[in-house]
């Protein structure tokens, strides 16, 4: 997947589960606890 697909599914996906599910810092994607429960 290219940059502007993988922003648009996460901005997707925080909008559907009213949460946040990534943490940005710098050039860093972190997964939050929800998003590691999404996962499994």
């Amino acid at each position: 997947m290219i940059q502007p697909a993988v922003t648009q599914l996460i901005h997707y996906l925080k909008e559907e589960y009213h949460c946040k599910l990534f943490l940005y810092d710098r050039h860093t994607l972190t997964l939050m606890p929800k998003g590691e429960l999404l996962k499994s």
